[in-house]
């Protein structure tokens, strides 16, 4: 994936600019939208031990039988590719669950979290009894209502009033661990993803430039130049490379990305056939500026097509750099138009 990225090729490796926790951020929090597997990982783990502790089927009672022991996990090694992978899970499962109670058969009084946090917390239950404390729910009911021991209620004075909150069902049903952080009480696949990911702030404009009329790998150069990650000689000389600089489009000034995209004599010319063609002044100071440029009140095709002149118009600029740099071959800026036309002609089409 990295290389295919950065170099189009997945069996050729090149330079590396952005850090992958950085590209694999939403789009809309200004990263590139691709996920990290290491995190769709630890997500699919999550699912699974929820699975694992909610599921009926016959590998669940078999993998919980193996590894449960007094409704707690075993502390020694159990060999099983499925629990090495969850068992760590386990635990944020069940911290970030609460019970809802039927019969009450299969949760702790105690230790569970069934009426807003463990009993165990809410009345500051010394740890050295509490591996004791092994009754369930079931055993303070007798015929749908609370049977609670009266010496309890004399030593915690708050208790019948925290057990009176949660409704015994006049059915009976079995308990069920609800997921603290869905709408429903289920964790879903999406859910234990989006638990791994951290919520980041949204970037206004930051998701224009992945458009699917536009090739993503001339978005993906827009979104380089966006975090200054391209490899001019201004950024290059940050990594230690120490040469003598100048634009080779325009041989006046250092090369900046700034500069070769935005202000470079070269790039003056390509901006200004497009300020023509939109009758838009085309003067910035910076390329999220340019971009900007797409979401004036035109049509949605229109800003499509629009959108898609900008991109190609930086595209092209930066491939006329690497043309003249490693091919020696200089292409004048009206080539370079008809180039962009062609380019956004095609994603005017494909809208």
């Amino acid at each position: 994936m990295r290389n295919f990225i950065w170099s189009g090729n997945v069996n050729k490796r090149k330079l590396v600019t952005v850090a992958w926790h950085k590209v694999c951020v939403l789009a809309k929090e200004g990263g590139s939208g691709i996920r990290s597997l290491s995190k769709v990982n630890e997500g699919a783990n999550l699912k699974l031990c929820w699975e694992m502790i909610h599921s009926n089927l016959p590998w669940s009672h078999f993998l919980k039988n193996r590894v449960m022991k007094n409704q707690q996990p075993v502390k020694y090694h159990i060999s099983s590719s499925i629990w090495s992978g969850i068992k760590h899970k386990y635990t944020e499962v069940i911290l970030n669950s609460s019970w809802l109670v039927g019969n009450g058969s299969e949760i702790n009084f105690w230790t569970d979290n069934w009426c807003g946090e463990p009993l165990i917390s809410t009345l500051n239950i010394s740890p050295t009894i509490q591996p004791l404390l092994n009754l369930t729910v079931s055993n303070f009911i007798n015929d749908n209502t609370w049977n609670l021991p009266t010496s309890l209620v004399q030593i915690f004075p708050n208790f019948q009033s925290i057990i009176d909150k949660v409704c015994i069902p006049i059915v009976d049903k079995d308990d069920q661990l609800m997921w603290k952080h869905s709408h429903d009480g289920n964790l879903s696949f999406k859910d234990a993803n989006q638990y791994h990911c951290e919520i980041g702030q949204n970037i206004s404009q930051a998701k224009i430039i992945w458009n699917k009329s536009i090739p993503p790998s001339k978005s993906l150069m827009v979104w380089r130049s966006l975090h200054n990650k391209l490899p001019t000689d201004e950024n290059l000389s940050f990594r230690g490379c120490r040469f003598p600089s100048i634009c080779c489009l325009c041989r006046k000034e250092q090369e900046t990305t700034n500069h070769l995209l935005l202000t470079c004599d070269f790039a003056k010319s390509i901006w200004q056939w497009l300020a023509s063609v939109i009758k838009i002044p085309c003067i910035f100071v910076s390329i999220q500026e340019a971009i900007n440029v797409s979401q004036r009140s035109w049509s949605p095709l229109c800003k499509v097509v629009v959108l898609s002149a900008v991109i190609n118009c930086l595209n092209i600029i930066w491939y006329c750099r690497n043309q003249l740099i490693f091919s020696g071959r200089k292409i004048n800026h009206i080539s370079a138009i008809n180039l962009i036309i062609s380019a956004t002609t095609i994603s005017g089409n494909n809208s």
